[in-house]
């Protein structure tokens, strides 16, 4: 039962953005040091009709550390994405071919006058001030690996500021308390704060940066931005 109310509300916030962005409308996102604007694109093409294209993950087939919501939540989020006439590509239990293939893909469909929207569910990781997604085939006995095995946000966010569309949603659920971070001595707690992103591009992370969660049990969201 408490999943079950995790997960509608997950999706009953993810339609809420979708509504504020593709109306136009302006909100205010709490931060710990402050609020900050949601961006808004003041002119253009409006943004109810701009062409739409999603990025959604959900990977929970680890074989060593199995998370069951993952998968779930990207298909709900799927197909709320499908209905508000978004092209989705969307990838389950995806290894690091599959992840980057549908990453190069997204940037390919990405215009300058589209709404662009990500959501990544799984395991992620941060070492060195960098962020990871971690694919279901990654190969992790030394940190070194990351670089090789997983995929670094800012490819994602590279694709995203190359299109310079200037509206985009990036949500990454990767709250859970990831038993890599014992092993690597530059790895921290839950993800870094990312504060170079492109520009119109609102962030929201399932739980504060540094911090971690089990899986199923975020219950706060915090949200940055940049205009």
């Amino acid at each position: 039962m408490q999943n079950w109310l995790k997960t509608n509300c997950f999706v009953w916030i993810v339609s809420v953005f979708l509504v504020i962005m593709l109306t136009g409308w302006s909100v205010h996102a709490a931060e710990k040091r402050g609020i900050i604007q949601v961006p808004v694109p003041a002119a253009g093409v409006p943004s109810a009709q701009r062409p739409r294209v999603a990025l959604v993950f959900g990977n929970g087939a680890y074989p060593h550390s199995r998370l069951a919501n993952p998968p779930n939540d990207a298909r709900l989020i799927a197909d709320v994405l499908v209905r508000c006439r978004f092209d989705v590509i969307l990838k389950t239990d995806a290894t690091l071919r599959d992840m980057e293939a549908a990453i190069a893909d997204f940037g390919r469909k990405l215009t300058p006058n589209s709404v662009g929207f990500v959501f990544y569910a799984s395991h992620g990781i941060q070492s060195a001030g960098r962020n990871y997604l971690i694919p279901v085939d990654a190969t992790l006995q030394r940190e070194t690996d990351l670089k090789y095995e997983t995929v670094d946000v800012g490819r994602i966010l590279d694709e995203i500021g190359y299109a310079q569309n200037g509206l985009n949603i990036f949500i990454l659920d990767a709250c859970r308390n990831n038993p890599l971070t014992r092993r690597f001595p530059s790895a921290k707690r839950g993800l870094a704060r990312l504060d170079n992103v492109p520009t119109g591009t609102l962030l929201a992370y399932s739980t504060a940066p540094g911090d971690v969660a089990l899986d199923g049990s975020c219950e706060f969201w915090e949200f940055w931005g940049r205009a």
